[in-house]
C-alpha cells in the first residue's frame, strides 16, 4: 500500500487495501512534528471506508479521538447525538508512536511509547480498514512516519502490513 498526500491546503484520507481486515484492527504511526494550530489533524484511523467514515486519533496538539462521517467529524451539537471528540486520547510527544484500535465496540487510543491510553465505546462503524488522515489545511504541517496496521490479534499469514511515509512537514 501507499499513502498519497492530498493536494495542498486540503484533507486527504487513505485506507489500507492490501489485505482484507477483520472487525478488530489497529493502525499506528510515529509523530514527527507538531502542528502550529488546531486546524491540523493528522493521524491513524480504523474502520475507514472509501466514503471517509471511520475513527481517527489525532495526537497533537490536543489528543483527540474523532468519529468521521463522509470525511467530516461528527460534533455533539444536537442533544442526544453521539460524540467522540476532544481531549479523550493521550497527547504524545514528538517521536512517540500513536495507535488507535477497534475491538468490538471498544475504540482505544494509545501512546505506544509511554503506554498511556484511553477507551470509549461506540458502535457507529463495525467494518472498514485501517487508514490515515492527512490534513493540510493549516499554515504548517504535521509529520507522521512508520505507519503500520494489522488485525487484532493478527490477520494471520504473511507479514504485518505497513507502508513507508516520507518523514517531513506537510503543508504549504
Amino acid at each position: 500500500g501507499q499513502a498519497v498526500p492530498s493536494p495542498s491546503r486540503t484533507v486527504g484520507l487513505a485506507t489500507y487495501t492490501g489485505i482484507e481486515f477483520t472487525n478488530n484492527q489497529y493502525a499506528q504511526a510515529k509523530v514527527l512534528a507538531n502542528p502550529a494550530s488546531d486546524n491540523n489533524n493528522t493521524g491513524p484511523c480504523v474502520r475507514m471506508d472509501t466514503n471517509g467514515n471511520g475513527y481517527c486519533y489525532f495526537g497533537l496538539p490536543n489528543g483527540q479521538l474523532w468519529l468521521l462521517q463522509n470525511g467530516d467529524p461528527l460534533y455533539n451539537n444536537v442533544p442526544g447525538t453521539i460524540l467522540i471528540h476532544w481531549q479523550v486520547c493521550p497527547v504524545p510527544s514528538i517521536g512517540d508512536t500513536v495507535q488507535i484500535s477497534a475491538v468490538g465496540t471498544t475504540i482505544t487510543c494509545k501512546d505506544v511509547t509511554t503506554g498511556a491510553s484511553a477507551s470509549v465505546t461506540d458502535s457507529t462503524f463495525s467494518s472498514g480498514n485501517p487508514g490515515i488522515m492527512v490534513d493540510q489545511r493549516g499554515p504548517s504541517g504535521y509529520g507522521l512516519g512508520s505507519f503500520q496496521a494489522d488485525c487484532i490479534p493478527s490477520c494471520g499469514g504473511g507479514t504485518t502490513p505497513s507502508i513507508a511515509l516520507t518523514p517531513g512537514i506537510i503543508g504549504s
